[in-house]
């Protein structure tokens, strides 16, 4: 019977990988609640969804020339990996998923 054994790193490596990928849980729903004409950072903004879901929210993300407001029950898919701030007009409640 012939047995195989990994070289040290290539185990070491695929242990710590299988670690990460066990260890990787979707992100979960940030809510930011904004007082009218107060200015939040969205962390984690890249990729995910920005949901209004009360007010009205006015956002804009560094490197874009492009900015959105957003209505109770819109919502924006941020696709940018810049920094994303959120302003809101009159007050709001913003969900990040």
């Amino acid at each position: 019977m012939t047995y195989l054994i990994a070289h040290p790193a290539i185990a070491l490596h695929n242990f710590i990988a299988a670690v990460a990928r066990a260890s990787r849980t979707p992100a979960q729903p940030a809510v930011y609640d904004i007082a009218a004409r107060e200015v939040q950072e969205i962390r984690r903004a890249a990729g995910r969804t920005v949901r209004c879901t009360a007010g009205s929210v006015w956002l804009t993300q560094d490197a874009s020339q492009d900015d959105i407001v957003l209505e109770a029950g819109q919502s924006w898919r941020c696709t940018g990996r810049s920094r994303v701030l959120a302003q809101g007009l009159g007050g709001a409640r913003v969900v990040v998923c």
